[in-house]
């Protein structure tokens, strides 16, 4: 488990490089039982990502975004 994984699970939120600013990314319940990760508009608009927790890392262009609002 990545660090930034350990930091989804423990609530903090993470960012893309490639996302608009005010953008970020959390676990959130997607389903009955079942955690996933989602994407935060600044509008509020959650959106889930079909995307596997294995493949969020610093080298993918990840960051946690309370710790590095600048990171990306």
């Amino acid at each position: 488990m990545t660090n930034l994984q350990l930091a989804l699970e423990l609530g903090h939120r993470i960012r893309h490089c490639d996302w608009p600013p005010f953008h970020f990314a959390e676990l959130r319940k997607i389903a009955k039982d079942k955690l996933g990760l989602c994407r935060i508009a600044p509008s509020g608009q959650v959106t889930p990502l079909d995307l596997p927790l294995a493949l969020v890392s610093e080298e993918n262009g990840w960051c946690i975004a309370e710790v590095q609002p600048g990171c990306c």
